[in-house]
C-alpha cells in the first residue's frame, strides 16, 4: 500500500472515531508530515484525495477543515 494511501487512511480513521471532528483544522501539511513521519509530498497527495471524496475543504486565506461525515461542510 502506498505511504499516501495510509496517511488518508489514517487521516480518516480519526475523523470517523471523531478524533478529528467536523469543522475542525487540519494540522499543516508540515506538522503532519513529522507526525506521520512522511514526507510533505505524501500528505499534500493524502489530502488531495480526502478532498476529492469530500472528507476535507480547503478555505482560502484560512486552513484545511473536515467537513460533515457526508461531504457537506458549511464553511467554519
Amino acid at each position: 500500500m502506498s505511504l499516501w494511501v495510509q496517511v488518508a487512511a489514517d487521516l480518516e480513521s480519526q475523523m470517523d472515531a471523531g478524533d478529528l471532528s467536523p469543522g475542525s483544522p487540519l494540522p499543516s501539511n508540515v506538522e503532519l508530515a513529522q507526525l506521520c513521519g512522511v514526507a510533505r509530498v505524501t500528505v499534500q497527495r493524502a489530502v488531495l484525495e480526502l478532498r476529492k471524496q469530500g472528507r476535507l475543504i480547503v478555505v482560502t486565506g484560512r486552513d484545511t477543515f473536515v467537513t460533515q461525515q457526508n461531504g457537506r461542510q458549511d464553511h467554519p
